[in-house]
């Protein structure tokens, strides 16, 4: 006789196995007419649960310390595989999901491109599992392309949403985010503290545009009252692909606008530099707009406090939760957490400087 497993009582409701485990236990994140459903269909098929097992388990739910509240989606909108996913991406998660779980919210994680269907086809599937799980609220994250957020209204209209990164205009949700514009601003300003006088900015054209441009107008301003300054440089749109013509672009930029600093998003613009034979920090400053766990090593630059992003946008979510607040608010609304410097060996300090 074949051995009854949550597989298989999964295929015969036709549901997830996670959500037959949920069921099991009785969870209310599974609504109860389809909890009675599969838990009889559990005990005609002959289900046994291992008792250890499910001693275990028990104990460590009744170890939490918070009492369980509901659950909320965290939706990666891109089509990047989630393994690809990039180190803000993941410390913004991570930030969202430990606040969630402080105040007794479980997560569940989903990708909007799990399948080769259509968006707006896995935009539905989506909805039918939140449905079926009795999730209440959603955070959308790693946008590329806002068009593709357009196609999930099945989501943003039936569930308390927010977005993780720079505000859209369409859908106009409320949104959590770092302040762009400012912190180059302030990486600027510190820069100049550390007595550099042509600072430039180089980074790619798409990672500009995600962010609104606020990154190459916080650049401007400062321009303004130093016209002597570098001009902007893009690089080409594939700089992984294309970096033999991006280091070219590099170089004659260098050659030409003469910057004794550079602000910059990639780490890769360190590693032209020093190949250059450009002495970092005395002669040639670098700054990274982003630092992360490796730059911080090497670099000076703006930490943009990620993690406090996906707290924020945690606590925003859970109270529209509360309020049952769905589809696009009447006025849009965005919270932005402010980025600082951090000092590093490829900026000279003050006291040097002076």
């Amino acid at each position: 006789m074949e051995k009854v497993t949550l597989a298989v009582i999964a295929e015969k409701a036709g549901v997830a196995k996670s959500t037959v485990c949920l069921a099991l236990r009785n969870d209310p994140r599974v609504k109860k007419p389809l909890r009675l459903r599969i838990r009889k269909m559990a005990e005609k098929l002959g289900y046994q649960s291992n008792p250890i097992v499910s001693q275990l388990m028990s104990e460590l739910r009744k170890s939490q310390t918070k009492k369980y509240q509901a659950t909320l989606a965290c939706i990666q909108v891109s089509s990047f595989h989630p393994s690809l996913l990039n180190l803000a991406a993941k410390e913004w998660t991570q930030g969202f999901t430990e606040r969630a779980h402080s105040q007794g919210y479980q997560v569940d994680n989903f990708w909007l491109h799990e399948t080769k269907h259509s968006v707006r086809q896995n935009a539905e599937h989506i909805y039918r599992v939140m449905k079926a799980r009795n999730i209440k609220g959603i955070v959308f994250y790693d946008i590329r392309d806002n068009s593709e957020l357009v196609e999930c209204e099945a989501l943003w209209e039936n569930f308390p949403s927010v977005v993780l990164g720079p505000r859209l205009r369409n859908p106009a949700l409320n949104f959590v985010s770092s302040n762009h514009f400012e912190m180059a601003r302030e990486a600027c300003n510190s820069i100049l503290e550390a007595g550099y006088r042509r600072i430039g900015i180089v980074l790619d054209y798409w990672v500009d545009a995600i962010m609104q441009h606020q990154l190459t107008g916080g650049y401007l301003v400062h321009k303004l009252r130093h016209p002597e300054w570098p001009s902007i440089l893009y690089l080409p749109e594939e700089p992984e692909k294309n970096r033999i013509k991006g280091k070219q672009q590099f170089r004659e930029w260098i050659e030409r606008d003469r910057p004794d600093a550079c602000l910059c998003i990639n780490q890769f613009i360190l590693d032209w530099i020093i190949e250059m034979g450009l002495d970092v920090p005395a002669k040639m400053g670098v700054a990274f707009v982003d630092l992360n766990e490796e730059t911080r090593k090497i670099a000076a630059g703006m930490n943009q406090q990620r993690k406090e992003v996906g707290i924020n946008a945690a606590d925003i979510l859970i109270g529209k939760v509360n309020r049952r607040e769905s589809g696009i608010p009447a006025y849009q609304s965005g919270t932005s957490v402010m980025a600082y410097w951090v000092p590093g060996p490829s900026i000279r300090s003050k006291l040097t400087a002076s």
